[in-house]
């Protein structure tokens, strides 16, 4: 349970360091889903919303992120943006991912560490 809370604890502050990057680069930042039930995740396997019973979510190592233009206010859409994003997660830590880069039900919100 202590590697556990150690990798969620390496995981919060990855997530801070993205949090802060983004910011630099002119977006602002909220908050999706981060701890996710059992119940919850066995619905949206359902519902086609995820393809593993196994989500990051259920052990607090997955978030989903919302980012939006400091400027308007407008949610952010630009790809190439979003890849600066994703590209810096990927950079923190060898076990980062970002949904965005998936090949199979691409979800450009979500950050985790394996």
């Amino acid at each position: 349970m202590f590697y556990l809370r150690e990798e969620q604890s390496t995981f919060a502050t990855n997530l801070a360091h993205l949090i802060l990057f983004a910011n630099k680069i002119g977006s602002d930042v909220t908050f999706g889903e981060v701890k996710r039930t059992k119940e919850q995740q066995e619905i949206y396997l359902k519902e086609g919303k995820s393809l593993t019973p196994n989500s990051l979510h259920l052990v607090s190592k997955a978030a989903d992120l919302y980012f939006f233009y400091h400027s308007s206010g407008k949610e952010l859409t630009d790809g190439n943006y979003l890849n600066q994003i994703g590209s810096f997660w990927c950079k923190l830590n060898p076990k980062n991912r970002a949904g965005m880069y998936w090949s199979t039900l691409i979800d450009k919100n979500h950050f985790e560490m394996l």
